[in-house]
């Protein structure tokens, strides 16, 4: 789904992927607690937080323009 919505977006906006075990410090540092957690960054500050999957690549779409005022 994240990978539909980074092709969406061109390049308008960065998706980016974090294995947990593998970065267990960044985790706690961005306080994932459930797995998936979204994060959504504007001007270099959290303005939205999703912990589990959205339902579909749509509802993800909806986020992003939402909370970064990105359009798919």
């Amino acid at each position: 789904m994240l990978d539909e919505v980074a092709a969406q977006a061109g390049g308008r906006l960065r998706v980016a992927k974090l294995d947990s075990d593998a970065e267990s410090e960044l985790s706690s540092e961005l306080r994932v607690q459930g797995l998936p957690t979204l994060l959504f960054y504007l001007g270099g500050r959290e303005v939205h937080r999703l912990e589990g999957a959205p339902p579909s690549a749509a509802a993800l779409g909806q986020l992003v323009k939402e909370h970064l005022g990105v359009t798919l």
